[in-house]
């Protein structure tokens, strides 16, 4: 699924800044005002920026600049630390947030030392905010501070974006708001097209480069994560939900939803039922 995340918790440490530790973690396509990195700590993920993509392994790093439409995939077990923040959190020391890659591997470093030196950095950053000790606000801001200073240093800055590159991110960012707020209609690949004023092949291949995902996946997910909310939620009928959130069928519902999830509408929320029930025990 790809959408525009207005993030609620980034104030969560009164400082516009998030972290966590994510386990087998994948998330669809998305985009935010927020920097995001990404460190994996053990296994593999994909993760894609834009209209680029990569597959990192323990130790690397991936930093999303704001506005960028990116996905997570994790390949097999693995574990993740994702650090989210506010471009102006340290805007007194560094004004300007710029990287030469968005990938952090070994061989896009000039000191081979310095991978390690900022994964220890984002482990101490989850570690202050996790443990929150006294002064651990000051202690996230100044690690925070410190890995981005060698980021900057270790990475060359990126030439500036060619119009034809931003302009495809506004484009896809465009489909996705109005796919967002339209997915309980019928929506078309060469009805978005006519709404975005593209033809329908541009429009085709730079949404799949950009998110990972083809128009219709991206549709029929959005559609599919909506019923999910509907079904854990409320008591509605299954039909109800399928049209609330765009099938025209109960057999396209039931199907879509299967692919997506490994069960039919009804067995979710049965097990959704009994989760709960185990929980309260």
């Amino acid at each position: 699924m790809a959408f525009y995340e207005k993030r609620e918790d980034i104030s969560s440490y009164g400082m516009r800044f998030s972290v966590g530790e994510m386990v087998d973690y994948s998330y669809g396509a998305h985009w935010h005002n927020e920097i995001e990195v990404t460190l994996v700590l053990e296994g593999m993920s994909k993760i894609g920026i834009n209209a680029r993509s990569q597959l990192l392994s323990a130790g690397e790093m991936a930093f999303c600049p704001s506005g960028s439409i990116h996905y997570i995939e994790s390949v097999g077990p693995s574990r993740v630390i994702i650090l989210i923040f506010h471009p102006d959190i340290l805007h007194n020391i560094l004004p300007s947030i710029h990287f030469g890659t968005e990938f952090i591997k070994q061989d896009s470093l000039k000191n081979q030392k310095s991978l390690s030196i900022m994964n220890e950095y984002i482990k101490c950053i989850y570690q202050e905010m996790t443990n929150q000790q006294a002064g651990y606000r000051a202690m996230g801001k100044g690690y925070l501070a410190i890995l981005l200073t060698l980021l900057m240093r270790e990475c060359p800055i990126p030439p500036k974006s060619s119009n034809e590159d931003s302009h495809a991110i506004f484009l896809v960012q465009s489909a996705i708001s109005f796919i967002e707020e339209n997915y309980t209609e019928e929506i078309t690949l060469d009805g978005l097209a006519k709404q975005l004023c593209v033809s329908v092949s541009h429009l085709s291949r730079i949404f799949s480069r950009t998110t990972g995902y083809s128009f219709k996946q991206f549709l029929n997910d959005i559609r599919v994560q909506k019923a999910r909310e509907l079904i854990m939620s409320s008591n509605k009928q299954m039909i109800d939900i399928a049209f609330e959130c765009g099938f025209n069928s109960m057999r396209t519902f039931n199907r879509v939803f299967k692919e997506a999830t490994d069960c039919n509408p009804t067995e979710y929320r049965n097990q959704a039922k009994i989760g709960r029930a185990v929980q309260q025990e």
